[in-house]
């Protein structure tokens, strides 16, 4: 079956942008310690969780200042150390953003799965 022509967007329509989960890692006292402990740049965390704390709020801020709508995203130390040892990385902040960036894409997967209604059964 040939795809059927789709038709421009008729002129001063206004697109809708393509929703991208935005995510910050974020932890609790005991998993920051436990992740900061076993991390390879563990230099470049806050010294306290306080101070990170302070710190990833003030981000959280200035995203949504700037009109996003960033989710905070769990981090539990266990299931990154794992992903990290699968996957041969280290613990330093890329593999770190890379994990959140993949966990969030695939529950954003999975919510969009369970709101899509069944297939119909083939005749």
């Amino acid at each position: 079956m040939k795809p059927r022509n789709r038709l421009p967007p008729r002129p001063g329509a206004k697109l809708q942008p393509r929703q991208v989960p935005l995510a910050i890692g974020w932890y609790s006292e005991a998993e920051w310690r436990q992740v900061k402990a076993a991390a390879t740049d563990a230099e470049r965390f806050e010294q306290t969780f306080q101070a990170w704390e302070t710190m990833a709020e003030r981000a959280l801020n200035d995203l949504r200042a700037q009109g996003l709508w960033p989710t905070r995203f769990n981090i539990i130390a266990n299931d990154l150390l794992a992903w990290c040892l699968v996957r041969n990385k280290e613990n330093d902040a890329a593999a770190r953003a890379l994990f959140v960036s993949e966990q969030v894409a695939i529950s954003s997967k999975q919510q969009q799965a369970a709101r899509e209604p069944p297939l119909a059964p083939q005749p």
